[in-house]
Protein backbone atom coordinates (compact mmCIF):
# COMPACT_ATOMS: atom_id res chain seq x y z
CA UNK A 1 0.00 0.00 0.00
CA UNK A 2 1.32 3.48 -0.39
CA UNK A 3 -0.98 6.12 -0.18
CA UNK A 4 -3.09 6.12 3.49
CA UNK A 5 -6.00 4.66 3.56
CA UNK A 6 -8.86 4.33 6.58
CA UNK A 7 -10.76 2.17 7.72
CA UNK A 8 -14.11 3.22 9.38
CA UNK A 9 -15.62 1.08 11.40
CA UNK A 10 -19.10 1.34 12.82
CA UNK A 11 -20.89 0.16 15.48
CA UNK A 12 -22.91 1.56 18.36
CA UNK A 13 -24.94 -0.97 21.27
CA UNK A 14 -23.44 -3.06 24.20
CA UNK A 15 -23.40 -6.03 22.32
CA UNK A 16 -22.35 -5.35 19.00
CA UNK A 17 -19.10 -3.50 20.61
CA UNK A 18 -18.30 -6.82 22.74
CA UNK A 19 -19.25 -9.61 20.51
CA UNK A 20 -19.01 -7.95 17.09
CA UNK A 21 -16.47 -4.64 17.09
CA UNK A 22 -14.16 -6.13 19.43
CA UNK A 23 -13.03 -9.31 17.14
CA UNK A 24 -12.45 -7.31 14.98
CA UNK A 25 -10.13 -4.63 16.00
CA UNK A 26 -8.29 -7.74 17.67
CA UNK A 27 -8.05 -9.23 14.25
CA UNK A 28 -7.22 -6.41 12.62
CA UNK A 29 -4.61 -5.64 15.05
CA UNK A 30 -3.02 -8.90 14.84
CA UNK A 31 -3.21 -8.55 10.55
CA UNK A 32 -1.90 -5.17 10.63
CA UNK A 33 1.05 -6.12 13.30
CA UNK A 34 0.37 -3.03 16.26
CA UNK A 35 -2.44 -1.82 19.24
CA UNK A 36 -4.17 0.96 16.86
CA UNK A 37 -2.97 0.71 13.47
CA UNK A 38 0.53 -0.72 13.52
CA UNK A 39 1.37 0.89 10.06
CA UNK A 40 1.23 4.06 9.03
CA UNK A 41 -0.73 3.64 5.67
CA UNK A 42 -3.87 2.40 7.67
CA UNK A 43 -5.81 4.51 10.16
CA UNK A 44 -8.34 2.52 11.95
CA UNK A 45 -11.63 4.75 12.96
CA UNK A 46 -14.56 3.66 14.74
CA UNK A 47 -17.72 5.82 14.29
CA UNK A 48 -20.73 5.00 16.37
CA UNK A 49 -24.13 5.82 14.87
CA UNK A 50 -27.10 6.78 16.39
CA UNK A 51 -28.66 3.93 17.86
CA UNK A 52 -32.15 3.23 20.13
CA UNK A 53 -30.29 0.40 21.44
CA UNK A 54 -27.25 1.96 22.49
CA UNK A 55 -26.94 2.72 26.82
CA UNK A 56 -25.04 6.12 26.89
CA UNK A 57 -21.56 4.16 27.86
CA UNK A 58 -20.05 3.15 24.75
CA UNK A 59 -17.39 5.82 24.57
CA UNK A 60 -16.63 4.90 27.30
CA UNK A 61 -16.02 1.30 26.86
CA UNK A 62 -14.62 1.87 23.87
CA UNK A 63 -11.71 4.26 25.53
CA UNK A 64 -10.89 1.13 27.46
CA UNK A 65 -10.54 -0.87 24.64
CA UNK A 66 -8.48 0.67 22.62
CA UNK A 67 -7.26 -0.57 18.85
CA UNK A 68 -8.45 2.30 16.98
CA UNK A 69 -6.95 5.35 16.17
CA UNK A 70 -9.61 7.65 16.09
CA UNK A 71 -13.03 7.55 17.53
CA UNK A 72 -16.01 9.68 16.41
CA UNK A 73 -19.87 9.96 18.04
CA UNK A 74 -23.32 9.74 17.45
CA UNK A 75 -23.42 13.58 17.03
CA UNK A 76 -20.76 13.94 14.46
CA UNK A 77 -22.45 11.04 12.25
CA UNK A 78 -25.62 13.24 12.40
CA UNK A 79 -23.72 16.42 11.32
CA UNK A 80 -21.72 14.16 8.00
CA UNK A 81 -24.94 12.40 7.05
CA UNK A 82 -27.58 15.34 7.49
CA UNK A 83 -25.31 18.21 6.20
CA UNK A 84 -22.06 16.20 4.72
CA UNK A 85 -20.01 18.80 7.41
CA UNK A 86 -17.19 16.58 8.79
CA UNK A 87 -15.83 16.28 12.32
CA UNK A 88 -12.96 19.13 12.96
CA UNK A 89 -10.83 16.12 14.11
CA UNK A 90 -11.30 14.13 11.19
CA UNK A 91 -9.68 14.91 7.87
CA UNK A 92 -10.68 11.25 5.82
CA UNK A 93 -7.53 9.95 3.58
CA UNK A 94 -8.46 9.31 -0.31
CA UNK A 95 -8.89 5.73 0.29
CA UNK A 96 -10.57 3.56 2.22
CA UNK A 97 -13.58 1.40 3.21
CA UNK A 98 -16.39 1.53 5.70
CA UNK A 99 -16.85 -1.69 7.72
CA UNK A 100 -20.68 -2.18 9.10
CA UNK A 101 -20.41 -3.48 12.48
CA UNK A 102 -23.84 -2.61 14.13
CA UNK A 103 -26.23 0.41 14.50
CA UNK A 104 -28.39 0.86 11.05
CA UNK A 105 -27.06 0.16 7.77
CA UNK A 106 -28.36 3.35 6.49
CA UNK A 107 -25.94 5.63 8.45
CA UNK A 108 -22.43 3.57 7.12
CA UNK A 109 -24.11 3.25 3.62
CA UNK A 110 -24.48 6.99 3.65
CA UNK A 111 -21.02 7.97 5.47
CA UNK A 112 -19.15 5.22 2.49
CA UNK A 113 -20.99 7.42 0.00
CA UNK A 114 -19.71 10.88 1.04
CA UNK A 115 -16.47 9.83 1.61
CA UNK A 116 -16.17 7.87 -1.25
CA UNK A 117 -15.35 4.38 0.35
CA UNK A 118 -16.66 0.68 -0.49
CA UNK A 119 -18.29 -0.41 2.23
CA UNK A 120 -19.33 -4.22 4.01
CA UNK A 121 -21.15 -4.80 6.91
CA UNK A 122 -21.38 -7.85 9.19
CA UNK A 123 -25.57 -8.80 9.99
CA UNK A 124 -27.56 -11.32 11.07
CA UNK A 125 -28.81 -11.50 7.69
CA UNK A 126 -30.58 -7.95 7.04
CA UNK A 127 -29.62 -6.73 3.44
CA UNK A 128 -30.47 -3.31 2.47
CA UNK A 129 -29.08 -0.06 0.69
CA UNK A 130 -27.49 -2.57 -2.03
CA UNK A 131 -25.45 0.16 -3.57
CA UNK A 132 -23.49 1.24 -1.09
CA UNK A 133 -22.44 -2.54 0.02
CA UNK A 134 -19.92 -5.00 -2.02
CA UNK A 135 -20.29 -7.56 0.47
CA UNK A 136 -22.68 -8.96 3.37
CA UNK A 137 -21.06 -11.32 5.55
CA UNK A 138 -23.46 -13.18 7.61
CA UNK A 139 -22.87 -16.33 10.22
CA UNK A 140 -24.79 -19.19 8.96
CA UNK A 141 -26.42 -20.55 6.13
CA UNK A 142 -30.20 -18.97 7.58
CA UNK A 143 -28.62 -15.67 7.50
CA UNK A 144 -27.35 -15.89 4.02
CA UNK A 145 -30.68 -17.22 2.70
CA UNK A 146 -32.43 -14.10 4.34
CA UNK A 147 -29.86 -11.40 2.82
CA UNK A 148 -30.83 -12.82 -0.69
CA UNK A 149 -34.57 -12.94 0.34
CA UNK A 150 -34.53 -9.36 1.41
CA UNK A 151 -32.75 -8.55 -2.16
CA UNK A 152 -28.91 -8.99 -1.69
CA UNK A 153 -26.94 -10.74 -5.30
CA UNK A 154 -25.82 -14.27 -3.78
CA UNK A 155 -22.68 -13.40 -5.11
CA UNK A 156 -22.03 -10.88 -2.23
CA UNK A 157 -23.45 -12.64 0.61
CA UNK A 158 -20.83 -14.49 1.96
CA UNK A 159 -21.00 -17.14 5.04
CA UNK A 160 -18.04 -15.82 7.75
CA UNK A 161 -19.53 -17.58 10.51
CA UNK A 162 -20.30 -16.02 14.49
CA UNK A 163 -18.30 -12.71 15.78
CA UNK A 164 -18.96 -13.86 19.10
CA UNK A 165 -17.16 -17.19 18.71
CA UNK A 166 -14.01 -15.20 18.14
CA UNK A 167 -14.45 -12.60 20.90
CA UNK A 168 -14.65 -15.34 23.18
CA UNK A 169 -11.85 -17.02 22.06
CA UNK A 170 -9.88 -14.04 22.33
CA UNK A 171 -10.81 -13.72 26.21
CA UNK A 172 -10.68 -16.97 27.05
CA UNK A 173 -7.07 -16.78 25.49
CA UNK A 174 -6.22 -14.23 28.12
CA UNK A 175 -7.89 -16.45 31.31
CA UNK A 176 -5.26 -18.11 33.61
CA UNK A 177 -6.05 -22.01 32.26
CA UNK A 178 -6.65 -23.17 35.39
CA UNK A 179 -9.95 -21.06 35.13
CA UNK A 180 -10.97 -22.16 31.66
CA UNK A 181 -10.96 -25.92 32.36
CA UNK A 182 -13.94 -28.42 33.05
CA UNK A 183 -12.02 -29.27 36.29
CA UNK A 184 -12.40 -26.04 37.60
CA UNK A 185 -16.67 -25.91 36.94
CA UNK A 186 -16.92 -29.85 38.49
CA UNK A 187 -14.87 -28.55 41.78
CA UNK A 188 -17.49 -25.82 42.68
CA UNK A 189 -20.98 -26.33 43.69
CA UNK A 190 -23.86 -25.62 41.34
CA UNK A 191 -23.65 -22.70 40.13
CA UNK A 192 -26.65 -20.26 38.51
CA UNK A 193 -25.78 -17.23 36.62
CA UNK A 194 -28.22 -13.85 36.32
CA UNK A 195 -27.64 -11.58 33.68
CA UNK A 196 -30.12 -8.88 33.84
CA UNK A 197 -29.04 -7.18 30.13
CA UNK A 198 -26.73 -4.21 29.91
CA UNK A 199 -29.72 -0.96 29.79
CA UNK A 200 -30.97 0.30 32.28
CA UNK A 201 -34.59 0.03 31.48
CA UNK A 202 -33.69 -4.17 31.18
CA UNK A 203 -31.90 -4.06 34.67
CA UNK A 204 -34.52 -2.02 36.30
CA UNK A 205 -37.11 -4.51 35.40
CA UNK A 206 -35.37 -8.11 34.69
CA UNK A 207 -33.04 -8.39 38.05
CA UNK A 208 -35.85 -8.11 40.61
CA UNK A 209 -37.62 -11.17 38.52
CA UNK A 210 -34.35 -13.00 38.44
CA UNK A 211 -33.54 -12.54 42.02
CA UNK A 212 -36.52 -13.62 43.29
CA UNK A 213 -36.33 -16.96 41.04
CA UNK A 214 -32.88 -17.56 42.35
CA UNK A 215 -33.96 -17.68 45.62
CA UNK A 216 -36.84 -19.71 44.87
CA UNK A 217 -34.36 -22.13 43.09
CA UNK A 218 -32.45 -22.49 46.79
CA UNK A 219 -36.03 -23.85 47.98
CA UNK A 220 -37.00 -26.69 45.26
CA UNK A 221 -32.85 -27.28 46.03
CA UNK A 222 -32.96 -27.26 49.56
CA UNK A 223 -30.34 -29.44 50.71
CA UNK A 224 -27.64 -28.72 48.06
CA UNK A 225 -25.52 -26.48 47.77
CA UNK A 226 -26.36 -23.39 45.37
CA UNK A 227 -23.86 -20.78 44.57
CA UNK A 228 -25.83 -17.71 42.88
CA UNK A 229 -23.71 -14.84 41.08
CA UNK A 230 -25.48 -11.72 39.49
CA UNK A 231 -23.26 -10.60 36.55
CA UNK A 232 -23.76 -6.38 36.78
CA UNK A 233 -22.75 -5.33 32.92
CA UNK A 234 -20.21 -2.09 33.08
CA UNK A 235 -22.93 -0.44 30.94
CA UNK A 236 -25.78 -0.81 33.32
CA UNK A 237 -25.75 2.32 35.78
CA UNK A 238 -25.36 2.18 40.00
CA UNK A 239 -28.73 3.99 40.07
CA UNK A 240 -30.41 1.80 38.01
CA UNK A 241 -28.69 -1.52 39.93
CA UNK A 242 -30.01 0.32 42.95
CA UNK A 243 -33.67 0.50 42.26
CA UNK A 244 -33.41 -2.91 41.30
CA UNK A 245 -32.29 -3.95 44.44
CA UNK A 246 -35.20 -1.48 46.36
CA UNK A 247 -37.53 -3.41 44.34
CA UNK A 248 -36.10 -6.81 44.52
CA UNK A 249 -35.87 -6.51 48.22
CA UNK A 250 -33.15 -7.37 50.82
CA UNK A 251 -34.55 -10.77 50.98
CA UNK A 252 -34.45 -11.92 47.57
CA UNK A 253 -30.74 -9.82 47.01
CA UNK A 254 -28.95 -11.97 49.89
CA UNK A 255 -26.15 -14.61 49.24
CA UNK A 256 -25.84 -13.11 45.99
CA UNK A 257 -22.40 -13.09 44.59
CA UNK A 258 -21.58 -9.60 42.38
CA UNK A 259 -19.52 -9.48 39.88
CA UNK A 260 -18.83 -6.76 37.52
CA UNK A 261 -16.37 -5.96 34.08
CA UNK A 262 -15.06 -2.68 35.74
CA UNK A 263 -12.43 -2.17 33.10
CA UNK A 264 -14.63 -3.05 30.03
CA UNK A 265 -12.68 -6.01 29.00
CA UNK A 266 -15.04 -8.70 29.38
CA UNK A 267 -12.84 -10.99 31.04
CA UNK A 268 -14.64 -11.34 34.63
CA UNK A 269 -17.64 -11.72 33.05
CA UNK A 270 -16.38 -14.15 30.86
CA UNK A 271 -14.60 -15.99 33.57
CA UNK A 272 -17.90 -15.97 35.78
CA UNK A 273 -19.83 -17.68 32.30
CA UNK A 274 -17.32 -20.58 33.15
CA UNK A 275 -18.27 -21.10 36.30
CA UNK A 276 -21.77 -21.43 35.58
CA UNK A 277 -24.40 -24.81 35.39
CA UNK A 278 -27.34 -22.75 34.45
CA UNK A 279 -27.66 -19.40 33.64
CA UNK A 280 -30.66 -16.91 33.21
CA UNK A 281 -30.84 -14.10 30.70
CA UNK A 282 -32.49 -11.96 28.14
CA UNK A 283 -32.06 -12.48 24.77
CA UNK A 284 -29.09 -10.32 23.31
CA UNK A 285 -25.63 -11.46 22.51
CA UNK A 286 -25.11 -12.83 25.91
CA UNK A 287 -27.08 -15.95 24.78
CA UNK A 288 -24.16 -16.55 22.59
CA UNK A 289 -21.35 -15.70 24.64
CA UNK A 290 -22.74 -18.49 26.53
CA UNK A 291 -23.69 -20.64 23.56
CA UNK A 292 -20.10 -20.66 22.55
CA UNK A 293 -19.11 -21.83 26.18
CA UNK A 294 -21.57 -24.80 26.45
CA UNK A 295 -23.71 -23.18 29.36
CA UNK A 296 -27.62 -24.38 29.57
CA UNK A 297 -29.67 -20.90 29.27
CA UNK A 298 -32.95 -20.14 30.28
CA UNK A 299 -34.08 -17.28 28.34
CA UNK A 300 -36.81 -14.81 29.23
CA UNK A 301 -38.52 -12.10 27.89
CA UNK A 302 -40.78 -10.76 29.97
CA UNK A 303 -43.96 -8.55 28.22
CA UNK A 304 -45.63 -7.41 31.45
CA UNK A 305 -44.03 -3.94 30.28
CA UNK A 306 -43.67 -3.82 26.36
CA UNK A 307 -43.64 -0.21 26.16
CA UNK A 308 -40.09 -0.39 27.37
CA UNK A 309 -38.78 -2.43 24.70
CA UNK A 310 -36.52 -0.39 21.92
CA UNK A 311 -37.69 -0.71 18.68
CA UNK A 312 -35.75 -0.54 15.49
CA UNK A 313 -37.27 2.19 12.79
CA UNK A 314 -40.20 3.69 12.66
CA UNK A 315 -41.77 1.86 15.22
CA UNK A 316 -39.46 2.96 17.49
CA UNK A 317 -39.81 6.52 16.47
CA UNK A 318 -43.55 5.81 16.85
CA UNK A 319 -43.31 4.81 20.43
CA UNK A 320 -41.31 8.23 21.18
CA UNK A 321 -44.36 9.97 20.19
CA UNK A 322 -45.41 12.21 23.22
CA UNK A 323 -49.19 10.74 25.00
CA UNK A 324 -49.95 7.94 22.33
CA UNK A 325 -46.39 6.88 21.98
CA UNK A 326 -46.56 4.57 24.64
CA UNK A 327 -49.51 2.49 23.82
CA UNK A 328 -48.92 2.19 19.95
CA UNK A 329 -45.63 0.93 21.33
CA UNK A 330 -47.13 -1.83 23.51
CA UNK A 331 -49.43 -3.00 20.77
CA UNK A 332 -47.17 -3.49 18.15
CA UNK A 333 -45.03 -5.32 21.24
CA UNK A 334 -47.67 -7.93 22.01
CA UNK A 335 -48.65 -8.40 18.46
CA UNK A 336 -45.18 -9.08 17.18
CA UNK A 337 -44.51 -11.82 20.46
CA UNK A 338 -47.37 -14.00 19.07
CA UNK A 339 -44.65 -14.58 16.24
CA UNK A 340 -41.50 -15.00 18.49
CA UNK A 341 -39.47 -17.79 17.38
CA UNK A 342 -35.92 -18.79 19.39
CA UNK A 343 -35.07 -16.22 21.50
CA UNK A 344 -31.08 -17.19 22.26
CA UNK A 345 -28.71 -16.73 19.57
CA UNK A 346 -28.01 -20.84 19.78
CA UNK A 347 -30.87 -22.11 19.07
CA UNK A 348 -31.63 -19.41 16.54
CA UNK A 349 -28.45 -20.81 14.32
CA UNK A 350 -30.15 -24.87 14.82
CA UNK A 351 -33.29 -23.14 13.50
CA UNK A 352 -35.10 -24.95 17.36
CA UNK A 353 -35.05 -23.96 20.55
CA UNK A 354 -32.54 -25.56 22.29
CA UNK A 355 -32.55 -23.64 25.76
CA UNK A 356 -35.51 -23.33 27.63
CA UNK A 357 -37.50 -19.59 26.95
CA UNK A 358 -39.94 -18.07 28.36
CA UNK A 359 -42.45 -14.98 26.77
CA UNK A 360 -45.02 -13.12 27.77
CA UNK A 361 -45.93 -13.31 31.38
CA UNK A 362 -42.80 -14.71 33.14
CA UNK A 363 -42.51 -14.82 36.91
CA UNK A 364 -40.14 -16.08 39.15
CA UNK A 365 -41.88 -19.34 39.78
CA UNK A 366 -41.56 -20.58 36.29
CA UNK A 367 -38.55 -19.18 35.83
CA UNK A 368 -37.39 -20.86 38.54
CA UNK A 369 -38.87 -24.40 37.91
CA UNK A 370 -37.07 -24.46 34.29
CA UNK A 371 -33.85 -23.36 36.02
CA UNK A 372 -34.19 -26.39 39.15
CA UNK A 373 -35.22 -28.95 36.31
CA UNK A 374 -31.98 -28.29 34.70
CA UNK A 375 -29.38 -28.15 37.59
CA UNK A 376 -31.20 -31.42 38.76
CA UNK A 377 -30.31 -33.55 35.44
CA UNK A 378 -26.72 -33.18 34.70
CA UNK A 379 -26.81 -35.77 31.53
CA UNK A 380 -29.52 -33.25 29.80
CA UNK A 381 -27.04 -30.37 31.02
CA UNK A 382 -23.77 -31.95 28.98
CA UNK A 383 -26.25 -32.93 26.24
CA UNK A 384 -27.54 -29.02 25.87
CA UNK A 385 -23.86 -27.57 26.16
CA UNK A 386 -22.43 -29.68 23.37
CA UNK A 387 -25.96 -28.35 21.21
CA UNK A 388 -25.06 -24.62 21.64
CA UNK A 389 -21.48 -25.22 21.30
CA UNK A 390 -22.16 -27.01 18.07
CA UNK A 391 -24.55 -24.63 17.02
CA UNK A 392 -22.82 -21.20 17.22
CA UNK A 393 -19.64 -23.07 14.82
CA UNK A 394 -15.95 -22.23 14.85
CA UNK A 395 -13.97 -19.47 15.37
CA UNK A 396 -12.16 -17.24 12.47
CA UNK A 397 -15.51 -14.68 11.25
CA UNK A 398 -13.24 -11.98 12.25
CA UNK A 399 -10.22 -13.20 10.84
CA UNK A 400 -12.03 -13.82 7.50
CA UNK A 401 -12.99 -9.95 7.34
CA UNK A 402 -9.68 -8.85 8.46
CA UNK A 403 -7.88 -10.16 5.41
CA UNK A 404 -10.96 -9.27 3.01
CA UNK A 405 -10.99 -5.70 4.12
CA UNK A 406 -7.41 -5.33 4.04
CA UNK A 407 -6.86 -7.51 1.17
CA UNK A 408 -9.09 -4.91 -0.69
CA UNK A 409 -7.71 -1.72 0.50
CA UNK A 410 -4.79 -3.08 -1.07
CA UNK A 411 -5.86 -3.43 -3.90
CA UNK A 412 -6.79 0.26 -4.16
CA UNK A 413 -10.68 -0.28 -2.82
CA UNK A 414 -12.81 2.95 -2.30
CA UNK A 415 -10.71 5.58 -4.06
CA UNK A 416 -12.75 9.10 -3.30
CA UNK A 417 -12.76 12.18 -5.63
Amino acid sequence: MSAPADLVLTANGPGEISGWLFPVLGALREQLGGDSGGRRDVRVVVWTPPCNFASGREREALERMGGWDLLLGPREMWQFVLRGRLPDRYRPARRGMVVFLGGDLFYAAVVARRLGYAAVAYTEGRARWFWAYERFFVPDESARRRAVGMGASPRRVEVAGDLVVDAIEQRRRSLPEAETGAAARLERPLTVGLFAGSRDFEVRWVLPLLLRAAGMVRERLAGRELRVVAVRSPYASGRAVEEALADAGPQAAARVEWVTDEDWTGMRRTQAMLECDVAITVPGTVTAELGVLGVPTVTILPLQRPDLIPLEGVPGLVGSLPLVGRGIKAAIVRRGARRVGPLSVPSRRAGRVLSPQLVGTVTPENVAAEVAALLQDAPRRRRLGEELRRAMGPPGAAVRMAAYVLGRLGAGAGVGP
